[in-house]
Formats: structure tokens, C-alpha cells, sequence
């Protein structure tokens, strides 16, 4: 940074709260001694234990290990829960489903991703995969959508009702844990989170 070159100020502040919470298992900056700090911590607690698993600090973590591990997992999540929702939809609009083999899926998804644009047009030039704790909770979202959308296709599989019930009940306590997990790792996630389920409940009624 003194000498001229870029980092954001996000991964020192993220990265002395995982350290924090990794040696001392208490949530803050460590500012001014152990001041509670309220903020959704969820992605500090887990990149902290796996920092501490790794046996690196977590700045290295946040600065090499992060991009190196969760990028690829993000993507692979978001792909899943494409083509889940594609398969989905396809049976209620009458459309053919996507599938990995699409070169124009492969095509769509670099053109969206790699926002070849100049950052400066751009409404919001902070890009969300710059943000550790945004990408975390996208990837507990995708995650939901592709188990969400996993589970209604398989649902149409099953023809034994006590089958369903089981499956049913482990869903819903799963999905919960998840959303509950998202909301905690980014709050605004909570207010998606209900969007999308109200907007499924009426669809699927």
C-alpha cells in the first residue's frame, strides 16, 4: 500500500476480525480491547478456523487463500443452480433445459461475469466478488437454489408417500440452516431469502 500499490481496506478490516475471533473466539476488530462488534460475522468465524487450520494468519488467507478456494466454488454452486432452476422451468414454460454442454451457457456466463465494460460506466464499481463476506453469502444462496430446485426435481422421482415425508422434513430443516446461515454471513440476504420464497410459494400454488 506505501508504495503505491492496490489493496482494499475490506480485507484488513474482515481479516483482524477472523484473527481475532481465531485466537481469542470473540467477534471484533480489537480495537480499543474486546468491544463487542455487531456485524454478520459468519464468514469471519469460518475463514478464521480455517486460517487456523491451514496454519496461516488471515490476512494471507483472505489476501491468497480466499480467491484461490471459494472463487471456483462460487462459480460451481451458481452453475449447479442454473441449470437445477433451468430443468425446473423448463417443465412449466415448455422450454428446453440448459445443461452443461451449452456452449452459449459457457459464453452467457463469461459475458456476465468478466463485465467487459469500462468499471467507471458501471452504477457500482466495488465488484461483489471483491467482498469476502458478499461472495460467502452468494455461495450459501446458490448453494439453497440448487438444493431447493435439486429437491423438487427428484421430488416428481418418488412414489412412496412416507418416502416423501421423510425427505420433506430433512429438506425444510436443511434449508432453514442454510438461510439462517446466509442471513448471518450478509443480512440482506434475509430480505432476498423472503422474496424468493414468497415468490415460489405463489408460483407453486
Amino acid at each position: 500500500i506505501i508504495n503505491g500499490s492496490w489493496a482494499h481496506r475490506d480485507i484488513l478490516y474482515h481479516a483482524s476480525i477472523s484473527g481475532i475471533f481465531k485466537t481469542y473466539f470473540y467477534a471484533g476488530t480489537g480495537l480499543d480491547g474486546f468491544v463487542p462488534h455487531y456485524y454478520h460475522s459468519l464468514s469471519h468465524y469460518t475463514f478464521g478456523i480455517l486460517s487456523e487450520l491451514l496454519n496461516i494468519n488471515t490476512l494471507t488467507f483472505y489476501s491468497i487463500v480466499f480467491p484461490i478456494i471459494f472463487t471456483p466454488i462460487f462459480f460451481m454452486f451458481f452453475i449447479f443452480a442454473l441449470i437445477e432452476s433451468s430443468k425446473f422451468f423448463s417443465k412449466i414454460n415448455k422450454f428446453r433445459p440448459i445443461n452443461e454442454n451449452n456452449i452459449f451457457l459457457w459464453i452467457l456466463i463469461f459475458i456476465f461475469f468478466a463485465l467487459p465494460i469500462d468499471q467507471n460506466v458501471l452504477p457500482e464499481t466495488y465488484h461483489y466478488l471483491f467482498s469476502n463476506s458478499y461472495s460467502f453469502s452468494l455461495i450459501l444462496f446458490f448453494l439453497i437454489i440448487y438444493l431447493f430446485f435439486t429437491f423438487i426435481n427428484k421430488q416428481l422421482l418418488i412414489n412412496y408417500v412416507n418416502h416423501k415425508i421423510i425427505s420433506q422434513f430433512f429438506f425444510a430443516v436443511i434449508i432453514l440452516l442454510l438461510s439462517i446461515c446466509a442471513s448471518y454471513s450478509k443480512v440482506s440476504f434475509a430480505y432476498i431469502l423472503t422474496v424468493f420464497s414468497i415468490y415460489m410459494f405463489i408460483l407453486m400454488n
